[in-house]
């Protein structure tokens, strides 16, 4: 931090939200990191489509409409904010993961 911010480290609330934040920032890059690999699998198997118009429809519904909302007009803040983006990656990985034990299930029926 700049030595002007350093004031900050001394405010218990802004430590708090920034230990939880950063909790939050690690289980998004987890779920996301699971997310890719689910779409790797996807993708191979053939199933671009749904991964183009689920992801399309599901940022919109989950992610930036509640952010928006919940940022803008109920003051949320960035514990809102972290909230909202590491549960968008949890959601899409439970999506994704989903479709591809589907369409597992598919093919060992064929």
């Amino acid at each position: 931090l700049q030595e002007e911010d350093k004031i900050l480290l001394t405010d218990a609330s802004f430590v708090l939200t920034l230990k939880f934040c950063l909790l939050l920032m690690c289980l998004f890059f987890l779920f996301d990191g699971f997310w890719w690999i689910v779409i790797g699998h996807l993708t191979a198997i053939g199933d671009t489509k749904f991964i183009l118009y689920a992801n399309a429809l599901a940022q919109w519904l989950i992610y930036i409409v509640p952010t928006y909302l919940l940022v803008v007009y109920a003051d949320g803040g960035a514990i809102c904010g972290w909230s909202m983006v590491t549960l968008n990656s949890i959601a899409l990985f439970g999506l994704f993961l989903w479709r591809s034990k589907w369409q597992l299930k598919q093919a060992l029926v064929r």
